[in-house]
């Protein structure tokens, strides 16, 4: 085993410990999918003896985590009891802790747990005997689930992974919950499975002697009340689940003080972090709030300038058209269908029409209700006529009213345009206060896309074009 270089200096270390049968193995390959994990891949194997972890030299012999060459994230998985030179052995969990905590490592005991009905039975089946003994395990910080993971799956995964801020893969982590184990407990069993084969290989694998360049492993304590329990009574269960927990030892008080210490530190940075983000979002507002207002100024002297250019005593209609003039537009529409006259000037359109069209105009006391269309109440109708009206302000002015327009339109209705591709034309002081917006076949094109709509017909119309959009 290499000896630590020391370059990280705070590595994570997930500790995956439960009774023989709870999933470690499963588990492992979970918190292993991550490509930036250290832990026990099995080299996609579906199952291994656990001497082939990847700390399990480190397991008989704890000092080694002292020296051992860390990821930033990193797993282990030991069962309890677990098997070594083919003797079952309860993990030195305390003489890991000190060794981790030397090393400086942050480390988090995830207990495994299952079914105790399958787990007596799994034990009995393999090893002949109940190896559950609860009391053996040490202080968790966190227990997981084989029947909640499998319930539930990638949710599941995703919390854990949030909970415990460790890296999983939870795409990779899920192909291999395919198969619940728990399925062939709920029958009769017969025979001999795959799995027993390779559970018998791997305790015969155990008694090979992998650690020859250490020294020899000493037995474990035996316990013999273990081997020879037929599986805990409700008297012991009540027993174990009234005993206080052991007091943590010292080391374990100093880890926890530099963890808390850790957090304490991340939350310190995050809150400054977060103070710094939420000043900068509110200048924005703040500036977005400030154009919004220069804006609706602009609009509202452009609307001033645009009641004095349409108002009666100004405005002359131009009759001078074909594809926007009144005959053609009658006869296009059809009757049946309710049209909105927007700019509809002197409305002339309203005796053809009669209630089915509904005239606004913000300088015109002719129209049915004198408005912009920025300030009118939508309603939705089959037709919308644009007839010279939206041909004023900046672009960002007729993306506004052109989405206010679809806004007002029923689904596979149409908005009939005659557009000003920019001239001044028309003898008027102060119209080069006016901003004409110029209008051509692309842009016709590019903002009617954008506003979900697509263009049936274009064509010019004199010296102005003739447009027909149709809302998808």
């Amino acid at each position: 085993m290499a000896v630590q270089n020391y370059q990280i200096e705070s590595p994570r270390l997930i500790i995956l410990t439960g009774p023989q049968g709870s999933g470690n193995h499963l588990w492992s390959k979970i918190f292993n999918s991550h490509p930036s994990v250290n832990g026990w891949d099995m080299q996609g194997k579906y199952w291994q003896g656990h001497h082939r972890e990847t700390f399990a030299e480190c397991w008989n012999k704890p000092a080694l985590f002292k020296t051992y060459d860390y990821k930033q994230y990193n797993v282990t998985s030991i069962s309890n009891p677990y098997v070594a030179k083919g003797k079952h052995r309860v993990p030195k969990y305390d003489q890991v802790f000190k060794a981790l905590d030397a090393r400086g490592v942050e480390y988090s005991v995830i207990q495994l747990g299952r079914d105790g009905n399958i787990l007596q039975h799994q034990q009995t089946r393999l090893r002949k005997k109940i190896t559950l003994d609860l009391e053996s395990f040490p202080e968790a910080d966190f227990f997981l689930s084989y029947e909640l993971l499998q319930l539930y799956g990638a949710k599941y995964i995703e919390t854990i992974a949030y909970n415990l801020d460790f890296p999983i893969d939870v795409g990779d982590a899920v192909k291999h919950l395919e198969e619940d184990t728990n399925a062939k407990y709920i029958k009769a069993h017969e025979g001999v499975t795959d799995t027993d084969r390779l559970v018998a290989l791997a305790i015969n694998e155990s008694k090979i002697d992998f650690t020859k360049l250490y020294e020899p492993l000493p037995d474990a304590p035996s316990t013999p009340e273990i081997v020879k329990a037929k599986g805990p009574t409700k008297a012991t269960l009540k027993k174990m689940h009234k005993s206080e927990q052991p007091k943590p030892t010292r080391a374990r008080q100093e880890a926890d003080k530099r963890r808390e210490e850790r957090l304490a530190r991340v939350a310190s940075e995050e809150a400054a972090t977060l103070k710094k983000k939420m000043l900068f979002e509110l200048k924005k507002l703040q500036q977005l709030a400030q154009r919004i207002k220069q804006r609706r100024k602009r609009q509202q002297r452009l609307q001033e300038k645009l009641n004095k250019y349409f108002h009666p005593d100004n405005w002359t209609a131009n009759t001078d058209f074909h594809w926007t003039g009144d005959d053609f537009l009658i006869q296009e529409i059809g009757s049946g269908k309710t049209v909105l006259d927007v700019g509809c000037g002197y409305n002339t359109l309203k005796p053809h029409f009669g209630d089915a069209l509904h005239g606004i105009d913000p300088a015109n006391h002719h129209a049915d209700e004198v408005v912009s269309i920025e300030d009118f109440k939508t309603k939705q109708y089959d037709v919308i006529l644009c007839l010279g009206s939206i041909n004023f302000g900046d672009e960002v002015t007729i993306r506004s009213q052109i989405n206010k327009l679809v806004q007002c339109t029923k689904n596979d209705g149409k908005i009939y345009w005659r557009q000003n591709p920019g001239q001044r034309d028309r003898p008027f002081k102060g119209i080069e206060e006016i901003d004409f917006f110029p209008w051509s076949f692309d842009n016709n094109t590019k903002l009617a896309d954008e506003a979900g709509c697509r263009v049936r017909e274009m064509r010019w119309d004199n010296d102005r074009i003739y447009a027909v959009w149709e809302k998808r």
